[in-house]
Formats: C-alpha cells, structure tokens, sequence
C-alpha cells in the first residue's frame, strides 16, 4: 500500500498490474483461507472465538472484490476482464465449480463453558466429570522447550472465570487467574535447573471454572543430562553430535542431517538446499547412477554412497519409519526405484517406491496421491534399542530425492497433519 502511495502516476498502472495485484491478491487469498479453517477449527468447539475468524474471512473475501474492482478501473478499462476468472477453491485446472471459502456462524451456549486445549492440538476439553480425562503434555521431554501455550476459550453466552494451579516448583505461569468471553493465551514455561538429571519428572496443572469443570494435565519434563546418562549407561559411550532425539512418540530430521556421509565408487550425494517441502534433500549423481537391476541390489551397495543419521532413544521399541523423497518417477521402463536402508549394522532391506507394480507409476493412484501432496512417502518398520542407533540410507535407483526420515512410535497415535511434525532435538 506504501509502495502503491509513492509510486509516480506516469507507472502506477505498470506498477498495479506487475506487482500490486498479484502481491496484494496473493497475501489476501492466503490469509483468507487461513482465517476460513481457523473458523471451523474452532466452531467444531463451539468456541466464541470462531465468529471472529467468520468476520475476518468475510474481509479477506470482500478485500479480493475491491482488489478486481479497482484492477478494472485502472487506465479507463484498459484491463477489464483480466480479473474475472475466479480466484479461490479451484477443483479443476479451470474455475468450474471452484468454491469460495466456507464459514460456520456458532452460537454460544447458555450454560457457561470454558474449552481448554494446547495451542498446538486439536484436541480439547470442557472438564466435566463425565468427559474428563487426565491429558498428557510430553513437549518438555525436548531440551530445546521451554514454553509451552495453553488456549482457554468462552463457549457460552456469559464470559468465564477460571483458575490454573501447579503442583511442581519447575513450572510457571504466565497468569493464574482470568475472565474472558473469548479467548485467553497462558504460557507455561520450565526450569530444568530445578529438575533431577537422572529421570523423567511429572507434574501436574489443572485449570479449573472454579465451580465444577476441572480440566487436569499430567506434564512430563527431562534434562538433556537424562538422555546422555541412559546413553551412557547403556553404550557407554557420549551421543554423538548431530544425532536427533526420538521422544513424545516421533522422531524427525532432516535429509541434510546426516551424521556420516560417504562417497560411493563412482558417485555421490549432494545435498540440494532449499529443497521441497521443509529444509533440504539429498539425491544421488550423476543422475544415470544405480545398481544393476539384473545382479543382487545388496551385493552393490559397498559401491554406492550413503548417508548415516543417529537417533537416541531412552527405551527399546519398534518404530514405523517414513521415508519422504520428492515426487519423482523413474526414468527407464523398470517401473521400479529402490531404495536401502540398514538399522545399527544390520543387513540392508530393499524397498521399492513404486507401489503397484501391475501398471506404470505415471496417472496411477500413488502419482495422484504423491503429487497432491508433493512428496512420496514410503512406510517400513524399524527396531531400536535403548541408547544410541542408526539409520544408514543407500540410494539405488536414479532420480530418488530423500527429503525427510520420520519414526512413529507404534504403541503411540500418530497426529493429523499435512507436512508431519517438525524436526527434532538434535544434539
């Protein structure tokens, strides 16, 4: 808007056109659709909060509105009609049948309901007996978390007044105490100088409407000297830098992560940075390298490079690994591309990313699913034990490009989300 304020009259059409328009006109669709699914993710609450992100949607879409009426003003008409395809919730490659975002209008409840939840889940509760259940916060088992922020919502017609309590010494509030008739933030943070290095802690927080809503979080905290003593103590030996931490039922980390990386015979990774969908890749060259189809992929793997990630781990465990490569096909008619992977030494397991081999990759089920979300996510089974293990990576086919490794704890749900959850604590 500055920008559009000092521009000389003599270029402010060029301007409008090249640079205001589709700035402008992209920042709002985005902000749009943010405020349009933070509407719902609230409304399904029945939180007050929700008909604000419903006004604040309704903006976005009338801001999209002046931004086309004015475009076809500019220079007497010169560009009307430029504007009119439709410029939101496209279905097609075309804006046939494309939809507007949606909002939901709540209405609050007569009775008073205080909704609590962590900031960063979609879960929450209302604390009355009959739905109450103690929720776990383990965000402290990370040693680079400190804060944490608790959402307490209105969801009726009157405002709330609650009251939050402690039980540890190594915990504190940033409130104790408010009304509202909408939403309150409270940050909860940690002082690890006052935790034990030898085991995990627990404390406990319960916010409460101060008549008959409870709602009660069981919070676990840890040292990082808690993960180098069982280290310690079972390998005898330190955590080697750059190994990510596997805890709160995951483990993350980037491609470009690797702990060790060496050259193959005739080939290499090089890392590509920045790269899809979170930090970096790493793929395999020259693009033609890889095994011969016709000869024991194992039996080749001495001459092709690796990259070695570490992981630390406080109990032993079977972990579903994920492994995030980008949307990439294979470039001969094999239609398969190979990748290997060894756990802590042991015999590499082959895994073919393409996942029907009754028809080619291209326009298949996967091709559709991988592109939507632009990246091809292939699923295994891991073993870890107790302390310090690896994960060795072997690229065997070309045209493979590893963006991410993930390792979801079985006995532990895995969290809805559309780019995973973010990296670990490497140390």
């Amino acid at each position: 808007d500055e920008l559009l304020e000092r521009t000389p009259a003599s270029i402010r059409t060029a301007f409008y056109e090249l640079i205001y328009y589709p700035a402008y006109g992209t920042a709002n669709l985005h902000r749009t659709w943010m405020t349009s699914m933070w509407n719902k993710f609230y409304a399904v609450r029945n939180s007050n909060i929700a008909n604000g992100f419903n006004d604040e949607t309704d903006e976005g879409i009338k801001a999209d509105a002046k931004l086309i009426e004015d475009f076809h003003a500019l220079a007497d008409g010169k560009f009307y009609g430029q504007a009119l395809s439709e410029h939101f919730g496209f279905r097609f490659w075309n804006d046939s049948n494309n939809q507007l975002p949606t909002r939901l209008y709540i209405y609050p409840a007569y009775k008073k309901r205080m909704l609590v939840s962590k900031t960063d889940e979609q879960w929450f509760y209302d604390g009355r007996e009959y739905t109450k259940r103690d929720e776990s916060i383990y965000d402290f088992l990370r040693p680079d978390i400190y804060e944490i922020t608790l959402d307490i919502s209105c969801g009726s017609v009157d405002e709330i007044s609650y009251v939050i309590t402690k039980d540890v010494p190594w915990l504190q509030l940033s409130s104790d105490s408010g009304r509202t008739s909408d939403s309150d933030k409270v940050t909860v943070t940690i002082d690890r100088k006052k935790l034990s290095a030898d085991k995990v802690e627990k404390g406990i927080i319960v916010v409460s409407d101060k008549d008959e809503c409870f709602v009660t979080f069981l919070v676990f905290a840890c040292t990082r000297e808690y993960y180098e003593k069982v280290c310690f103590i079972t390998d005898n030996k330190k955590i080697p830098e750059g190994a990510f931490l596997v805890c709160d039922g995951y483990g993350a980390v980037e491609a470009s992560h690797f702990t060790d990386i060496q050259k193959g015979k005739d080939s290499e990774f090089v890392v590509l940075k920045p790269y899809g969908r979170h930090k970096s890749a790493i793929k395999m060259f020259p693009n033609t390298a890889g095994v011969d189809k016709e000869k024991d992929i194992r039996e080749q793997l001495e001459d092709f490079p690796y990259a070695e990630y570490t992981f630390v781990t406080d109990k032993e465990s079977e972990y579903e690994a994920e492994f995030v490569f980008a949307p990439s096909l294979p470039v001969n008619d094999s239609n398969s591309q190979c990748f290997a992977y060894s756990v802590n030494g042991s015999e590499a397991t082959v895994t073919d990313t393409v996942l029907d081999k009754s028809r080619p990759i291209f326009n298949s089920h996967q091709w559709a699913v991988d592109n939507r979300r632009n990246a091809k996510i292939i699923k295994s089974k891991v073993s870890a034990k107790k302390g310090i293990n690896s994960i060795r990576y072997y690229q065997a086919d070309p045209n493979l490009i590893l963006e991410r490794i993930v390792l979801w704890d079985k006995d532990r749900q895995i969290k809805e989300s559309y780019l995973g959850p973010k990296e670990s604590f490497r140390f």
